[in-house]
């Protein structure tokens, strides 16, 4: 897969062609690669951020042979949950003027706490009776039927700008293009931390072991649905991390968030 981007890129940044661009800040005009350009680059890894966080969740889940069919519903009711506080103490809310310190990590962990819940019953609904597409659907159905009803199909935005600007949207300047590195980095920061959990950690192996074998396993003392837990939590905590950069950076979020992610 990584061969395929990096061909993919070449060809894109050989056969692309090149454009003009102005520098605002001083006002020169430069050629510039219509691919490999940095304001381009950083559009391509803010959309593609939040599906990437979601998907190494997943992967967690795949290794041990499960799936998760309701991973766009959670992340939709982690956007929501967050909207709504981030609501109530923006400008116009009944909690405007809190401190910033307390707003954006409230927001955050209201997010990420939203998304690990919701994997966390995802993964007690698979105890009875082992994996379960028909769990998985129904929670879909649940989680975002949440959302729609405490939304009441309306979008919620006018959030703190403490959050989105001064956080998720920080803006720096290169080349006088405008890039917003934050979605990136923590992108980059939760594919590091899952690459050395599955290498080097305990739990990383049993996963492995999990999705080898089950059944083996279970024979050999380890706690298989105590690591399905830990994997499904984790799948959803992803889909709140990915919920709160897309509040970031967009801004607004709705009952219709996530769809087609599934």
């Amino acid at each position: 897969m990584v061969g395929v981007l990096v061909v993919l890129g070449l060809f894109l940044s050989i056969f692309g062609g090149s454009l003009q661009v102005t520098n605002r800040d001083t006002g020169n005009v430069f050629k510039v690669n219509k691919f490999m350009r940095a304001d381009n680059l950083d559009k391509l890894a803010k959309n593609t951020s939040f599906f990437a966080i979601m998907a190494v969740g997943a992967t967690f889940v795949i290794i041990t042979g499960g799936i998760d069919l309701s991973v766009g519903a959670v992340y939709c009711l982690a956007a929501v949950c967050g909207a709504m506080f981030l609501t109530r103490f923006g400008p116009h809310g009944i909690g405007a003027g809190a401190s910033p310190f307390l707003v954006v990590p409230g927001a955050v962990l209201v997010c990420l706490g939203t998304g690990a819940l919701c994997g966390f019953i995802n993964a007690s609904g698979r105890w009875p009776a082992g994996a379960s597409i028909c769990n998985h659907l129904g929670t879909m159905a649940i989680y975002r039927g949440i959302a729609f009803v405490m939304t009441k199909a309306q979008a919620f935005t006018d959030f703190p700008v403490q959050f989105t600007d001064g956080f998720i949207r920080r803006e720096i300047t290169f080349q006088g293009a405008s890039l917003y590195p934050v979605p990136l980095a923590i992108m980059i920061g939760v594919t590091a931390f899952a690459w050395w959990f599955l290498k080097h950690s305990v739990t990383g192996r049993q996963i492995f072991a999990v999705g080898g074998n089950e059944q083996a396993s279970l024979f050999s003392g380890l706690p298989v649905n105590w690591v399905k837990v830990k994997v499904y939590t984790f799948g959803g905590l992803t889909a709140g991390i990915a919920a709160m950069i897309m509040l970031g950076y967009y801004g607004s979020a709705s009952s219709d968030a996530g769809k087609g992610t599934n």
